[in-house]
């Protein structure tokens, strides 16, 4: 069709405006969409929150200064769903575009958007289990083999009514990085000096490798070197994310002679200074055939384990297999979802006919106190938790020392495995800070035969465990945060838009004994963007209009 068809008998003028108009407002949609995909790819716009929530600040940029020395593209923040889902939430929008920004500021970063729900495969890589599900909101923090996974909600300062009080994500992704890339990559270690097993990284054809094989993969597949060492000869290594002690055959020995001089430091103490000092990892897998070890098992009541030297048979839930006795026991999970053991493997847990954990030739477990221990020192708090971790069902019976008969020293709900969480909170810092303590009282359940076979959960469940105790966290400055209102900017940028949260908030000033009302922003911010939004279409139109006016009143 010819131009001139389109305008009829139209004159040139009105024909040449009508053009013009036409071609600024394809002009005005085209330059929206670029804009649009410049500003989400190169972090273009304006902030206009009083809290500066779009905008890094200076603080972030100086303790995120390392990942200028870094390779480009080394570190990656991997959102699960499409910009326009993420942009039009405000939870994932804010973590998204200050992202956009620390990817400009830094060649080392690299933001990418998956959609999960439609790309699931893409995420493999950072699921712990089989049955990890991941969420549209989650964001993934990575560098080479090591990742931080957070749900969005996890940036944000949330009070007990569920009102969002401020924006945290600075001292989130910040501390997410330390602990990726300053770390370097840490190492589990085998104790070897007291009898226990390990994986001969020099003899692996040896019978010991080969049983432990399997949970050697299992460590590696989590990007840890695995290492050995014994602590009669050496303290434990700097870069030890872990300590194992599977299966001790002898207890662990101290000098007598030397209680007296204040340089001496038995083998327990260096596992107790390392727990505590280091906020250090302990797994400790009992063998049955070894029996009581008094230093060694005394040690790990005070941190709130207890082994019970017995033998554990549950008919009702156990192997089929005749010749174990109701000794290869399968295992119950813990379902309270306030639990520990919901964070390691509630995925798992929650499915009907979910695969069950091996735990063979047990004893049980159980915390040797019966309420927590909370003690208080000038500005830090400790408290020591006990969690069941894995247990028996309400059949079951535990016979005393290495046999299925004779003196009953236990029965009903019995735990198989436990983990006792040293919590540490610094009040001038507001870092909460974790030591470990994991015992199994059975050693056949990292064995190959059951971690490598896929219709039990041994594997599952240990990879997720392990992934989460062996972290070795660096913080951020509590300037950018911290996790708690102690910190000196009240836990991340205070927030007073109304669209996060709905109700005026009570701040009190301790300085000069002033209380104050804090108002909600007001809608101007989305008016201002309307207004540019629709600045080039109106003007457009009333030009047109002008014309049209004059036009007819000649």
């Amino acid at each position: 069709m010819k131009l001139k068809n389109i305008f009829g008998k139209a004159s040139g003028r009105k024909r040449l405006l009508t053009l013009c108009a036409v071609l600024i407002i394809a002009a005005a949609a085209a330059i929206n969409l670029i804009l649009k995909d410049v500003g989400l790819k190169n972090s273009v716009f304006i902030d206009l929150t009083p809290e500066g929530l779009y905008t890094v600040s200076d603080a972030m940029k100086e303790e995120c200064s390392f990942l200028s020395d870094m390779d480009p593209d080394s570190v990656k923040i991997t959102f699960c769903a499409d910009p326009d889902t993420l942009t039009s939430n405000q939870g994932t929008r804010v973590v998204y575009f200050m992202s956009l920004q620390l990817q400009k500021l830094f060649p080392a970063v690299t933001v990418e958007t998956i959609n999960a729900e439609y790309n699931k495969t893409a995420f493999s890589k950072y699921m712990p289990t089989r049955f990890t599900e991941i969420s549209w909101n989650d964001v993934i923090i990575s560098y080479q083999d090591r990742y931080r996974r957070f749900n969005a909600e996890e940036f944000w300062t949330i009070m007990s009514s569920g009102e969002y009080w401020s924006y945290n994500g600075e001292y989130k992704m910040t501390t997410a990085f330390l602990s990726l890339v300053t770390t370097g990559k840490t190492s589990v270690y085998f104790e070897t000096g007291y009898g226990g097993k390990y994986y001969d990284a020099g003899d692996p054809e040896s019978e010991m490798s080969q049983e432990l094989y399997e949970f050697y993969c299992l460590l590696g597949d989590l990007g840890y070197n695995v290492k050995t060492f014994n602590i009669k000869e050496s303290e434990i290594p700097d870069d030890c994310a872990m300590l194992i002690l599977a299966g001790p055959t002898s207890d662990f020995t101290y000098d007598s002679g030397r209680l007296d001089d204040i340089t001496y430091v038995s083998d327990i103490e260096k596992i107790d200074r390392y727990l505590i000092n280091r906020n250090g990892s302990l797994m400790v897998f009992r063998d049955a055939a070894a029996g009581d070890l008094p230093e060694l098992y005394g040690f790990l009541e005070e941190w709130g384990i207890e082994f019970v030297d017995s033998t554990v048979v549950d008919s009702s839930s156990s192997l089929a297999d005749q010749s174990m006795s109701g000794t290869g026991i399968l295992a119950q999970y813990n379902t309270n979802p306030e639990s520990f053991a919901a964070t390691v493997y509630e995925d798992i847990a929650s499915i009907s006919s979910s695969p069950r954990v091996v735990v063979p030739s047990s004893g049980f477990v159980r915390n040797p106190r019966p309420s927590d221990e909370h003690t208080v020192s000038g500005v830090t708090s400790t408290m020591l938790y006990y969690n069941s971790f894995l247990s028996t069902t309400a059949d079951a019976r535990a016979y005393a020392g290495n046999s299925v008969s004779g003196e009953v020293v236990g029965e009903g709900v019995m735990d198989l495995a436990a983990v006792a969480v040293r919590t540490y909170v610094d009040s001038e810092t507001s870092n909460y800070q974790y030591s470990y303590v994991f015992g199994c009282a059975s050693m056949d359940v990292i064995s190959s035969e059951y971690i490598g076979d896929p219709s039990y959960a041994n594997y599952d469940v240990l990879y997720s465990l392990t992934g989460i105790i062996a972290r070795s966290d660096i913080y951020a400055s509590s300037d950018l945060g911290g996790l708690n209102l102690n910190s000196p900017n009240m836990g991340g940028k205070e927030l007073v838009d109304e669209s996060i949260g709905t109700e005026n908030r009570n701040i009190y000033d301790s300085s000069n004994n002033i209380a104050g009302v804090k108002h909600g922003l007001t809608t101007a911010p989305k008016v201002i963007y309307i207004v540019i939004a629709m600045l080039i279409p109106v003007s457009v139109a009333i030009v047109g209009a002008v014309v049209c006016i004059k036009r007819k009143n000649r």
